[in-house]
Protein backbone atom coordinates (compact mmCIF):
# COMPACT_ATOMS: atom_id res chain seq x y z
CA UNK A 1 0.00 0.00 0.00
CA UNK A 2 0.98 3.54 -0.82
CA UNK A 3 0.87 5.94 1.78
CA UNK A 4 -1.56 7.86 0.34
CA UNK A 5 -3.95 4.99 0.49
CA UNK A 6 -2.44 4.46 4.47
CA UNK A 7 -3.54 7.64 5.28
CA UNK A 8 -7.42 7.38 3.68
CA UNK A 9 -7.16 4.19 5.79
CA UNK A 10 -5.94 6.20 9.02
CA UNK A 11 -9.12 8.78 8.09
CA UNK A 12 -11.72 6.08 8.63
CA UNK A 13 -10.16 4.55 11.14
CA UNK A 14 -11.45 7.97 13.36
CA UNK A 15 -15.01 7.09 12.38
CA UNK A 16 -14.27 3.08 13.77
CA UNK A 17 -16.23 2.49 16.65
CA UNK A 18 -14.66 1.60 19.91
CA UNK A 19 -15.57 0.39 23.15
CA UNK A 20 -14.89 1.41 26.76
CA UNK A 21 -11.70 -0.59 26.40
CA UNK A 22 -10.73 0.95 23.54
CA UNK A 23 -11.54 -1.94 21.34
CA UNK A 24 -13.01 -1.49 18.21
CA UNK A 25 -16.40 -2.61 18.44
CA UNK A 26 -17.20 -3.83 14.39
CA UNK A 27 -14.30 -5.67 11.72
CA UNK A 28 -12.78 -3.26 10.05
CA UNK A 29 -10.54 -3.65 6.90
CA UNK A 30 -9.09 -7.43 8.40
CA UNK A 31 -9.12 -6.60 12.09
CA UNK A 32 -11.44 -8.42 14.31
CA UNK A 33 -13.95 -6.74 16.41
CA UNK A 34 -12.09 -6.61 19.93
CA UNK A 35 -8.58 -5.74 18.63
CA UNK A 36 -6.82 -2.92 20.64
CA UNK A 37 -6.76 0.25 18.87
CA UNK A 38 -3.12 0.32 19.78
CA UNK A 39 -2.11 -3.03 17.95
CA UNK A 40 -3.85 -1.07 14.59
CA UNK A 41 -1.82 1.55 15.43
CA UNK A 42 1.39 -0.82 15.45
CA UNK A 43 -0.07 -1.57 11.97
CA UNK A 44 0.12 1.74 10.63
CA UNK A 45 3.54 2.16 12.43
CA UNK A 46 5.02 -0.50 10.72
CA UNK A 47 3.17 0.26 6.88
CA UNK A 48 3.54 4.03 6.76
CA UNK A 49 6.65 5.75 6.30
CA UNK A 50 6.47 8.34 8.11
CA UNK A 51 4.70 6.05 10.89
CA UNK A 52 1.87 6.30 13.08
CA UNK A 53 3.32 9.41 15.01
CA UNK A 54 3.45 11.79 12.00
CA UNK A 55 0.02 10.35 11.40
CA UNK A 56 -1.32 11.41 15.08
CA UNK A 57 0.54 14.65 15.37
CA UNK A 58 1.81 16.30 12.27
CA UNK A 59 -0.40 15.12 8.99
CA UNK A 60 -2.22 18.14 7.66
CA UNK A 61 -5.34 16.79 7.31
CA UNK A 62 -7.34 18.12 4.27
CA UNK A 63 -10.38 19.10 6.11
Amino acid sequence: MTDVEIEKLWDELEDVPTDEDECIDVDWHGWSKGTHREEIWYWFDENHSKGVGWLMNERETKY
